[in-house]
């Protein structure tokens, strides 16, 4: 009889692709007839300004995850899959349950990495100790790239304990030939940057490069999408809260939109079936990151799946994702290296095809939901029978 699978991750208060990875595993095992439970932690919701409301919410659900784990201590024999984070928060978040789930030694512990953060850390400072401290009972640990499993190697950590499993989008690739046809019959080029509009992810960078290239007289009709929601990091520094965040963007909209053959609209946000068209409709996609801690970016990899020709960097996990003939890099980095590389791209019909072509393939081989599951029903299988 296989084993109770209790998957931990946290109920983020807006979309985290974390979390979303753990509910896609969830929903697919408990379909196909495994017993499967929820963990779930609840962050504290700094957005809420009645203390005493916020704190008693903090509390209200703590209680819920602590009467979720009382199911995990009568369970007999367990898979527990744990999200998890990478910050002080973010351990002492998991602390009560990751403590049970010690306690339990029938418990098989498999923890997954999304983030990118610990690889800046040193073996020997306080946070990777606490990381360590974490990841050291765990039989198996995934991660999303090479580069990742090394570090987790260089930090001590068994190779026959790591397990490198891509992401996936959830997209289903696009039919080939409508790939084509986008690309081959289109008198209107359509450029898209979809993501959080944080700094670092490069919204101001694509703004900047097209209000560069709107001061010129192309000859050429470009229709161009902002999309994404104003959001805030640790790293944001170029703007001091949302106000000035989005008159800024608005600024550079109008200032882009004085060329009549430009035509650029800012979308706060889109899902399903609405969010895929506009991939599908989109023949570049620029995401000109260089966030601190970016590691495997959905939108690459639906960008991927929908037959657009990519312009990207290398931070993160992104040179593993997409390889250099299935993406145009962003280097140098730069507003004016940035609108002549998209010029290029603009004009270059049979490169735009060459490269969605490639990146297409890449997704079918290797980042379908199908291969993704499937990975992961191996993993779980493996350490079912241990």
């Amino acid at each position: 009889m296989r084993k109770t699978i209790f998957f931990a991750f946290v109920e983020p208060l807006s979309f985290s692709g974390q979390s979303a990875a753990s509910e896609l595993l969830y929903k697919h095992f408990k379909a196909e007839g495994w017993n499967c439970k929820k963990i779930l932690i609840y962050p504290l919701n700094r957005g809420e300004k009645n203390r005493v409301k916020r704190y008693a919410d903090f509390f209200q659900k703590l209680i819920k995850t602590v009467l979720s784990l009382k199911e995990l201590i009568i369970e007999k024999d367990a898979i527990v899959h744990l999200n998890l984070g990478q910050s002080y928060g973010s351990f002492i978040r998991f602390l009560i349950p990751f403590i049970v789930i010690r306690l339990k030694r029938t418990s098989c512990l498999v923890i997954s990495l999304h983030g990118h953060i610990f690889m800046q850390w040193t073996k020997n400072s306080a946070i990777c100790k606490f990381f360590l401290w974490y990841l050291n009972p765990a039989k198996m640990i995934t991660v999303l790239g090479k580069s990742q499993a090394d570090k987790l190697f260089e930090f001590g950590i068994p190779k026959s304990a790591i397990e490198i499993i891509p992401n996936t989008c959830g997209f289903s690739p696009i039919e080939f030939k409508k790939l084509i046809h986008k690309h081959k019959d289109s008198a209107v080029i359509k450029l898209l940057h979809l993501s959080l509009l944080i700094e670092s992810k490069g919204f101001p960078l694509f703004l900047e490069a097209l209000e560069l290239l709107s001061k010129r007289q192309l000859g050429l009709k470009l229709e161009i999408v902002l999309c994404g929601p104003i959001s805030f990091t640790a790293y944001c520094q170029q703007f001091v809260d949302e106000k000035s965040k989005s008159d800024w963007i608005d600024a550079k909209i109008a200032s882009i939109n004085q060329n009549e053959d430009f035509r650029i609209v800012w979308k706060k946000g889109l899902w399903g079936t609405e969010k895929r068209g506009e991939y599908e409709s989109s023949h570049i996609f620029v995401f000109p990151s260089h966030f601190p801690v970016e590691t495997q970016p959905l939108v690459i990899l639906e960008a991927m799946a929908t037959g657009c020709a990519i312009m990207t960097t290398k931070v993160g996990e992104i040179a593993d994702t997409i390889g250099k003939e299935e993406c145009m890099t962003i280097a140098p980095y730069g507003a004016e290296a940035l609108a002549s590389d998209m010029l290029i791209l603009i004009r270059d019909k049979e490169r735009r095809i060459a490269l969605a072509k490639a990146a297409w393939q890449r997704y079918k081989d290797s980042y379908t939901n199908e291969k993704h599951l499937a990975s992961w029903e191996k993993l779980f299988l493996t350490v079912d029978k241990q």
